[in-house]
């Protein structure tokens, strides 16, 4: 019998070319690649199998024609359409069996593709499509243009991000590729097989034979009898014809033959149910409001319809709009499973991803059209060649089946990344940071190691919630929503070999936040020790609590302890209390302030009984309107007054000066004494009034070694004494000088010097005692001292306000 099969080597064979095929079995489907089973003998027995693997052959199937030696016709001069190939490389190849004339060698036989699915590997795609995606894959294999088709009908997403994990390259592209309901299939060209992928009804291929019949009587061989018997009446016509019009009669002959023996021999239909619709839905965090909800079904009621799926978080879409379509390739996916056919046939150009078609008489039922989704080929040297096949109506949209993405368990560690931002790393308005995945084998421009990845928080909400700025460098570990590759969150973060952890193994009990620029959080739980310390380096600004410490942790006091290198600032817009008052194991009220109003009470009262003593001897009592309104608001702490209580006593010291200044009164209030010192001078002044009382003993105005002056310089003076006046100089005379004149007065009897003259007044008699000289006239000059100008008091409020020493009246 005539060779039918033929397992043509590339060049690098080209020496073991003499193979001939025994038998064969081809299995070919949509959304896989094809895997042929080959048997073939040779004559040499110890073929260097090794150097087969991997290498180009080329299986051609020629139509199924008994070729006779006394036919002077070539099969190269028939339609070469009626030949089919399959390109490929062998996968595995071994001696099966050997005699002395030949030794039979099984060979497998695939795709380029699926030297794919023997590479496993980890990496990541970003902002990427599935053709892409495919494409960078297939490139990166050497592929060329010529070798696949890559074709989608619609705008498929860009993706952010896409992980293969633990993936066969051809795994994920599977994957990739059916979650956008793409599907894809191979075709044959004379020189290599392409790899074509589409998404369409529109880019289904058709097969010539459109109008096969259906003969489920006839065998492998319909039509084979009415051939031969047509060959031998056709060489028996005419011997003496011309041998170019054998050939023409012949070829004409043979095609017409060929085209009837094609037939399908059996037939089978099944039907199952579709889903009455499909919902999808998932959460989108950047569109938090946006329920994300697709839904896809039929229109109408269909009797084989049932069930509405729910599908969340499978696609992760970004819209309203993707998670219509992908709803709908759901959708689209049960109903291409609704009616499926299966059969056998013995047409060889049988090829998933092509549509054919039975003959109008063919009793199939009411579909004509179909779509081959897969073929099983068969043949061999001593057996006519045929194929089952499944297929689903030609009207019916293809989907591949859904892939689940393979499961990240636990989680992966990854570094923060510089994105152009110094030391201080990329955050943006969502929290988010740039990571590079320690597993990712690619570089990246910086900034571009990963799409930005949310960080996840112990406490988050609206405009609240905790942050701890990560820096570039940091290692953190990577979680994924129900361990899909394609969301990946940070979980926490981790010390490791290049940044180790800043608590020593002796701080058992010492609770740490410190910050990369040593900001910290400092909480000592040793009992007996307890402590907090919050601290910056900027200006050593501190506040320490409890046990104090230095560095060596040695004790440096207790308490609490508010410190700066740089300025401070104590602000309380309602009311500030600072008290010594004692409130044990902090047990009462936080404005418990029952010891200083009781001091603000008794210095009230003894501020009114000194305003009425006032009274009694001045006939001028002091205003203490303020004074009441002040412990007023010291009391109920409503105004923003400062409430200083100190139980042990107060001080203020400083070396330099202190200003004590108010804008209405200052009350002074001892229950004992008030000493004023100064180690030089004491001023004091009054644009009105001074006042001095003492009570019940004595008031003593002394200058201990200079001149004690009294003096008024814009009216009277007056000295008055409930019983006597003593003016005495001790070392020196007394001098009693007056411009206008002098009297010296009692009991209606007085002495005046007035005028350069001195007269003496008496209701009574004058008595003279002691020895008398009299002389002639003579006087002396005591000159009066200039007196200053009283003060005005309009041009101290003038010079106040324009802050100023002096302004003209």
């Amino acid at each position: 019998m005539q060779q039918r099969y033929y397992l043509k080597l590339n060049a690098n064979l080209a020496v073991f070319d003499q193979f001939s095929v025994r038998r064969f079995n081809l299995e070919e489907k949509l959304d896989d690649y094809y895997v042929l089973q080959l048997e073939a003998t040779h004559i040499a027995p110890d073929l260097p199998l090794g150097d087969f693997i991997h290498q180009r052959v080329t299986f051609e199937m020629a139509p199924d024609i008994d070729w006779t030696e006394s036919i002077p016709v070539s099969r190269h001069e028939l339609d070469e359409s009626e030949n089919r190939c399959w390109h490929g490389v062998i996968q595995s190849v071994e001696q099966v069996a050997s005699s002395a004339d030949e030794t039979c060698y099984r060979f497998t036989i695939v795709p380029r593709l699926a030297l794919l699915n023997r590479i496993t590997t980890t990496r990541l795609f970003q902002n990427e499509t599935a053709l892409s995606i495919v494409e960078k894959i297939l490139r990166h294999h050497g592929f060329a243009s010529e070798d696949f088709r890559l074709k989608s009908t619609r705008s498929l997403p860009r993706y952010e991000h896409r992980m293969q994990y633990r993936e066969t390259d051809y795994a994920f592209i599977k994957r990739v590729l059916a979650r956008e309901g793409l599907w894809f299939t191979f075709t044959q060209t004379a020189a290599n097989e392409v790899f074509m992928v589409a998404d369409d009804v529109s880019q289904y291929m058709q097969l010539r034979q459109q109008a096969l019949p259906f003969k489920p009587d006839a065998g492998m061989e319909s039509g084979q009898e009415g051939l031969e018997s047509k060959l031998e009446a056709q060489l028996a016509f005419d011997i003496a014809a011309t041998a170019q019009g054998i050939k023409d009669s012949l070829k004409q002959q043979l095609m017409q033959g060929l085209t009837a023996k094609y037939s399908v021999s059996e037939f089978h239909v099944r039907y199952k149910a579709q889903y009455e619709s499909v919902q999808v839905k998932d959460y989108n965090y950047r569109d938090a409001n946006n329920s994300l909800v697709g839904k896809a079904g039929f229109s109408e009621q269909q009797p084989a319809a049932f069930g509405q799926p729910y599908i969340y978080g499978f696609f992760h879409h970004k819209d309203a709009e993707q998670a219509q379509q992908y709803a709908r390739i759901l959708h689209e996916h049960s109903i291409s499973r609704h009616i499926l056919a299966t059969g056998k046939s013995n047409v060889h150009g049988f090829a998933p991803g092509f549509t054919m078609g039975f003959a109008t008489d063919a009793r199939v039922g009411a579909v004509r059209q179909w779509l081959l989704v897969s073929v099983c080929h068969a043949g061999a040297r001593d057996g006519d060649y045929f194929n089952t096949f499944t297929a689903i109506p030609a009207d019916s949209q293809w989907r591949p089946e859904p892939i689940k993405h393979p499961i990240i368990d636990g989680t992966i560690p990854g570094t923060i990344c510089d994105a152009g931002q110094g030391p201080y790393a990329w955050v943006d308005e969502m929290g988010r940071y740039i990571v590079k995945f320690n597993l990712d084998m690619d570089s990246w421009q910086p900034g571009g190691e990963s799409r930005p990845i949310r960080l996840a928080k112990p406490y988050a909400g609206g405009q609240y919630g905790q942050h701890f700025p990560l820096h570039v460098g940091t290692e953190v570990q990577l979680a994924f929503q129900n361990g899909d590759p394609d969301r990946p969150y940070i979980v926490g973060v981790l010390h490791s070999s290049t940044a180790p952890d800043h608590i020593p193994n002796t701080w058992r009990t010492r609770n740490v936040i410190r910050t990369w620029a040593n900001n910290k959080i400092r909480m000592e739980d040793l009992s007996g020790h307890e402590h907090i310390k919050m601290a910056t380096e900027y200006h050593k600004t501190q506040l320490n609590l409890g046990h104090l410490v230095d560095s060596g942790r040695d004790k440096r006091g207790e308490g609490f302890e508010l410190r700066t290198d740089g300025w401070g600032a104590l602000r309380s817009a309602r009311a500030l209390y600072l008290t010594t008052e004692d409130q044990t194991a902090a047990n009462g009220m936080q404005l418990d302030r029952k010891v200083a109003v009781d001091e603000i009470k008794g210095a009230l009262n003894q501020a009114n009984h000194l305003a009425d003593v006032t009274a009694k001897h001045t006939n001028l009592k002091p205003n203490l309107d303020t004074l009441s309104e002040l412990g007023e608001h010291c009391s109920d702490l409503q105004r923003p007054v400062i409430l200083t209580s100190a139980v042990a006593g107060l001080a203020q010291v400083s070396p330099k000066s202190l200003l004590n200044s108010v804008g209405q009164d200052i009350h002074q209030q001892a229950g004992k004494d008030i000493f004023t010192g100064a180690g030089e001078s004491i001023t004091q002044t009054a644009v009105k009034s001074i006042q001095v009382l003492a009570q019940t003993e004595d008031l003593n105005l002394i200058a201990g070694k200079k001149t004690a002056r009294l003096a008024s310089h814009g009216d009277a003076v007056e000295i008055t004494a409930a019983k006597k006046i003593s003016v005495q100089s001790v070392g020196d005379e007394i001098l009693i000088n007056a411009k206008s004149g002098i009297k010296l007065a009692s009991g209606g009897a007085y002495i005046e010097i007035k005028g350069g003259k001195i007269s003496l007044y008496s209701p009574g008699p004058i008595e003279y005692k002691g020895n008398h000289q009299f002389q002639g006239p003579q006087g002396g000059n005591f000159p009066l001292p200039e007196l200053p100008a009283s003060v005005c008091l309009e041009c101290m409020r003038k010079a106040r306000a324009q802050g100023v020493g002096i302004v003209e009246r």
